[in-house]
């Protein structure tokens, strides 16, 4: 099975093929994906040695994350699925955010909560908690689009019953976590940012489940409140 999935929904594109296992991946930051990303899916085809009309599916990030950004990396592959005749799969920003957990060092026995965030340009977070149940990553909170302090009162609330590992734009919160959780709080950022790989990864189990619908095309997932202005 040969997949490309690409992620759009922050500074960071990503673009990746997946073949039979392997995968090739692209990455670099840009100003604007609707300038680089035809450009970075061409390239990371030749990198891989696969060929458009190769492809079996297409995968793109659903967000939560830059509105623009993930409109671009949609409607791309909406382009390019109907022009290959081939379906397009859809996967949660916050989802690919927290395999990343995978390739960490950390002892996952230790680990109880797993806490994805993507830095929204107010402040606030998109967030979400896992815990791993049978060797695998399970969501138990909604997608969230709130500020650090109100996220973490979700814990407070549990008295920190166990370790907390925290993925992704954690920068501006280290000191504030730490502060909180002590040495019961893991911050892991730099490279565990969302990547294409994991959308790829994520899109393969869905199709071996046969949870694609072919003819169905994902939407993007809005947590952030739509705020209108009155006019005078």
């Amino acid at each position: 099975m040969k997949i490309l999935a690409v992620e759009t929904t922050g500074l960071i594109e990503s673009v990746a093929v997946y073949d039979n296992g392997n995968i090739t991946e692209i990455n670099h930051e840009v100003k604007s994906h609707s300038a680089h990303l035809l450009k970075a899916i061409d390239k990371v085809l030749k990198k891989s040695c696969v060929k458009l009309e190769d492809l079996d599916y297409l995968a793109a990030s659903t967000g939560p994350g830059s509105f623009i950004g993930t409109r671009i990396g949609l409607s791309t592959l909406q382009g390019l699925s109907l022009a290959l005749n081939i379906p397009l799969v859809g996967a949660a920003t916050l989802d690919a955010l927290a395999e990343n957990i995978w390739d960490s060092d950390l002892d996952l026995k230790k680990i109880n909560y797993i806490c994805p965030l993507i830095l929204s340009k107010d402040e606030n977070v998109y967030a979400a908690v896992y815990i791993i149940k049978n060797n695998k990553l399970k969501r138990v909170s909604k997608y969230q689009y709130v500020s650090i302090n109100e996220f973490l009162k979700t814990f407070r609330k549990d008295k920190i019953p166990g370790c907390i590992a925290f993925l992704g734009e954690t920068k501006g919160f280290e000191n504030y976590i730490i502060g909180i959780f002590g040495e019961k709080a893991f911050i892991l950022r730099d490279k565990y940012l969302p990547r294409a790989h994991n959308i790829a990864l994520l899109a393969y189990r869905n199709i071996k489940k046969k949870k694609v619908k072919k003819t169905v095309y994902p939407s993007p997932i809005y947590v952030r409140p739509f705020l209108a202005k009155k006019m005078d």
